[in-house]
């Protein structure tokens, strides 16, 4: 007989064979009739569904009705997973959390326990609503996903993510318009950055990344700063560099690229990159230098 569930101070503690005679053991049980077990059935808090041996929806109980709707409940009796609405099908599936329409233009989640009746006469299914916590579920992974893009730094490198490389561009700029100070940026692509994970997979992949950039700060002057701007590229945002000294600069990781020592490897990987570079004119805003070295990676990309 399976376990039940007794609740003391909101825990929920197994109670096994051995212990169910401390909480009255089946001599109550037997004391009720099939009209009052019915009636138990029927008032219980928590929505059940009976199934007879044929897979069909016999019967289902007042809680169950008001979770789907009072004509939806009246419709489901009777059908079976093969004719019951689609909609509703989840309901004949144990498990979940699943969703399901509540009868009032919206919708509920429930989660489902199916306990077999002796004999393979059928099956009864419990459903209890998560609704609330399924939203709260919902709304803490938003707030998670809002806080990651609040972050400055990309999860996979350490280095700046585009939020952190924007928000540094920007003053750079203006302080370029005001001293007219030379600044430059550049733009990495990795040409096969998605060839990496179909052929050597995510974790290798990500190894990949992880070297390229480390080896990308390795190169970096105390006042240039580096992130990864996308999946597949990473900006270099170079204070006091002339466009001559950018390219020399994007010409020295190309080729250091070409003999990519791996992490934690002895593996030498040749890495194609296209880049694209663009130094600050009078009159340039963020968009337009970006915008110029952006042009200048996709002539080279088509170049190569």
């Amino acid at each position: 007989m399976q376990d039940q569930l007794h609740y003391r101070n909101r825990r929920c503690v197994p109670i096994t064979v051995e212990h169910r005679d401390n909480y009255g053991g089946d001599a109550m049980l037997d004391q009720l009739d099939h009209k009052e077990l019915q009636r138990l059935l029927q008032t219980c808090p928590v929505g059940a569904l009976l199934l007879d041996s044929g897979g069909r929806v016999s019967w289902i109980n007042d809680a169950l009705a008001e979770l789907i709707g009072a004509g939806a409940a009246a419709a489901v009796v009777g059908s079976n997973a093969m004719t019951i609405d689609a909609k509703l099908k989840s309901l004949l599936q144990p498990g979940g959390p699943f969703r399901v329409p509540d009868g009032k233009g919206g919708d509920c989640w429930l989660v489902s326990t199916g306990v077999p009746l002796s004999d393979g006469k059928g099956q009864v299914n419990y459903y209890v609503d998560v609704s609330v916590s399924h939203a709260l579920v919902n709304e803490r992974d938003q707030l998670l996903a809002q806080l990651e893009d609040l972050r400055p730094i990309d999860a996979t490198t350490g280095l700046a993510n585009r939020r952190a490389l924007l928000q540094v561009l920007e003053p750079q700029v203006s302080r370029s318009r005001r001293y007219n100070n030379p600044l430059s940026v550049v733009i990495m692509h990795l040409d096969a950055y998605q060839d990496y994970f179909e052929q050597r997979g995510d974790e290798e992949a990500t190894r990949i990344v992880i070297s390229i950039g480390h080896l990308l700060n390795d190169q970096m002057r105390w006042a240039d700063v580096i992130g990864r701007l996308d999946e597949n590229e990473f900006l270099f945002i170079l204070p006091e560099t002339s466009h001559a000294a950018a390219e020399k600069l994007a010409s020295k990781i190309h080729a250091m690229l070409q003999e990519l020592e791996l992490e934690d490897s002895d593996e030498v990987l040749a890495v194609a990159t296209s880049f694209g570079v663009a130094e600050w004119r009078k009159g340039d805003d963020t968009g337009m230098l970006m915008q110029r070295a952006r042009e200048m990676l996709s002539k080279n990309s088509d170049a190569a």
